[in-house]
């Protein structure tokens, strides 16, 4: 999660702070890291359906529910009324409840309505959203094995490639990912590596098929992050890197309004200050944001009733 995370600020930085090619970065191989970050999105989504399933098996439905709501919707409104209230000063009160309502319900990611503040928070509340589902329709897949899985997930690759018209298709891109996610739960639960490492060459190969390039991206990160778990990282930059994925929810939310919108306004026009001036709002954001949603959660517990 701090991987993804880090990533896609880089991303950010390039997308919307500097739109040219590069972003006025001095080293080639430095600027194809900052513009390849949308790559991070994928690593959250692998990893949150991974970890949706061990949430889905140690607690009942209500409480599974209960705690995705606790995670996200508090510190989402706070920041869907902070963006609104800075940067949509055109658009009436009831235009901006109903961009909250889209958002915060996952239906923005729906083309027909064609809103969004950010797409990424209401892709992952239709994944809380609809998980049940998905993970029964995952778990058959995965007892039928073979052929079937397999053609499964290349049918839906191909789909999310050509058809993304319906759901917003940054997020349709990503099926895939998704599903595999929970099929990684499945597999590593049954001790099953090999079938699994299988599974993640199968996807590889089937990617030189597949012409949109995130999708190709989508289908090799599994095993691209076999081989990152592989690499010799110290415990000081692992302590580091996890905290941040920690508060990675927390940072993403702060860096859209540190990239999104700061950047834009080209306040400054020196590559270095404005990664450090983002970099700087972000964490200050983030702080601010962690602080609110724990003052949130503190108000939504129940207080005893006194003893008489």
């Amino acid at each position: 999660m701090g991987i993804a995370i880090i990533w896609v600020y880089l991303f950010h930085l390039i997308l919307f702070g500097h739109r040219d090619t590069g972003g006025g970065l001095p080293w080639t191989a430095f600027s194809y890291v900052f513009e390849t970050g949308f790559i991070g999105v994928d690593i959250f989504l692998f990893l949150s359906a991974y970890g949706l399933c061990h949430s889905f098996n140690k607690n009942s439905v209500v409480r599974f529910y209960k705690n995705r709501i606790k995670r996200i919707f508090p510190l989402y409104i706070i920041f869907l009324v902070t963006v609104l209230a800075l940067y949509f000063d055109g658009l009436s009160l009831l235009e901006k409840a109903k961009i909250v309502a889209l958002q915060s319900t996952g239906l923005s990611v729906i083309e027909a309505f064609g809103t969004n503040v950010e797409w990424y928070t209401p892709s992952l509340i239709v994944v809380y959203a609809t998980f049940p589902l998905l993970y029964k329709l995952m778990n058959w897949l995965y007892r039928k094995n073979g052929i079937l899985l397999y053609a499964t997930l290349f049918i839906v690759a191909i789909v999310c490639n050509k058809f993304g018209v319906v759901i917003y298709e940054n997020f349709a891109r990503r099926f895939v990912i998704i599903m595999v996610g929970v099929l990684t739960y499945f597999y590593l639960r049954d001790k099953r590596n090999k079938e699994l490492l299988l599974l993640y060459g199968l996807l590889v190969v089937f990617s030189f098929v597949v012409k949109d390039l995130s999708v190709k991206y989508s289908l090799c990160l599994p095993m691209a992050l076999v081989g990152l778990n592989q690499l010799p990282i110290s415990d000081m930059i692992m302590t580091a890197v996890s905290f941040i994925g920690k508060y990675s929810f927390e940072v993403y939310l702060a860096q859209i309004i540190a990239t999104n919108y700061f950047l834009q306004g080209a306040y400054i026009t020196n590559i270095y200050a404005d990664i450090a001036s983002a970099t700087l709002i972000t964490a200050t954001l983030a702080t601010a944001f962690a602080a609110a949603q724990r003052l949130a959660l503190r108000s939504l517990k129940p207080h005893a009733r006194p003893l008489r």
